[in-house]
């Protein structure tokens, strides 16, 4: 008995600890929230998929590119917490900025951009929708 208890008491506390790991994306340095404004829009360039490893984001403020800032991209699978990344993105072009991470499978994600530029930060929230990308198990890329 004494055993089982022991054995129950370890999986209850890396149970815990992975909560508390697995629990939010790592943050790489990244805010999580600031204050939104409705003049910043922001969106996904092209579809998105679970095979690419970096993503091109379109940022306008007021309907212009968005150019010079800072940007921060936080994002989790919908209803799943433990799926989620953050990482810095780097200006490619004026408003376009790139972004690298692999989204982890197809879903729904949560995705909250944090804009710095001079001493203000803005939120932008969005739903991106990761697709299951070209490869299909049991078929070719065409789905035959």
């Amino acid at each position: 008995m004494k055993r089982l208890s022991a054995v129950v008491l370890v999986a209850l506390i890396g149970f815990a600890a992975a909560i508390v790991v697995f629990g939010s994306p790592q943050r790489r340095g990244c805010p999580l929230r600031a204050d939104e404004d409705p003049s910043y829009a922001a969106a996904f360039e092209g579809a998105v998929s679970v095979d690419e490893t970096a993503h091109t984001l379109r940022i306008s403020q007021d309907g212009r590119p968005l150019t010079g800032a800072k940007v921060c991209v936080n994002t989790e699978m919908v209803g799943m917490s433990a799926m989620g990344y953050s990482a810095k993105a780097q200006e490619r072009a004026p408003g376009r900025y790139q972004v690298g991470f692999r989204f982890g499978m197809a879903g729904n994600y949560r995705t909250n951009l944090i804009a710095k530029k001079g001493s203000g930060e803005v939120s932008i929230p969005m739903i991106v929708k990761v697709g299951s990308g070209s490869m299909k198990i049991g078929g070719t890329a065409d789905g035959k």
